[in-house]
């Protein structure tokens, strides 16, 4: 069975498609079932420029256009924006971290079952990037697929804001300046 539905049909309704099942029978000569009703329906009513021409019979395969006898044989690919001559989206640069082997060394022998470490560019403190811890069980047991981490750290103090993925991988970054509720109470 396919998918069925119910649907509420007052009673002047129900009696006018009783009436329209019974015609298209008479006509065809033969039981029709409410699928094949409502199609034939639909095709003649709603699907049609040319209401003559859109009888068809119930079981009557439709062709399409490439299955037509001696119908040139249309591209039925989808268009790409490459053929309709539409620019590709702007594509976000990469992140790009210049790393030393001692700065590897250190990142690999610093991360623990607890914590992972990830580098980070902040621009407030220079090109270096800088080594940012992110716990681990924040980040894996997150319901969201993006998790924001902050972390303090420079002189003077500020925040980088990191939006990571599940896969630990930076998606955005933000710095922000720091203020502190007790100098201004």
């Amino acid at each position: 069975m396919k998918n069925s539905k119910k649907i509420s049909v007052s009673t002047s309704v129900w009696e006018r498609l009783e009436d329209f099942k019974l015609k298209l029978q008479n006509k065809l000569q033969q039981q029709v079932n409410w699928d094949e009703v409502f199609t034939f329906f639909l095709n003649e009513n709603y699907f049609s420029k040319n209401k003559t021409k859109s009888i068809i019979k119930p079981h009557t395969q439709i062709k399409t256009p490439t299955s037509l006898p001696n119908s040139k044989q249309t591209n039925t690919r989808p268009l790409y924006d490459q053929t309709l001559g539409i620019p590709p989206a702007p594509k976000k640069k990469p992140i790009q971290v210049n790393l030393n082997k001692k700065d590897m060394k250190l990142l690999a022998k610093k991360e623990t079952k607890e914590t992972k470490y990830i580098l980070i560019e902040c621009k407030l403190c220079g090109t270096k990037p800088i080594i940012m811890p992110i716990p681990k069980k924040i980040v894996l047991e997150a319901h969201e697929p993006v998790v924001d981490i902050s972390y303090i750290h420079g002189n003077p103090e500020h925040v980088i804001v990191a939006q990571l993925d599940h896969d630990f991988q930076v998606r955005r970054r933000r710095v922000s300046q720091v203020v502190y509720e007790k100098d201004y109470h």
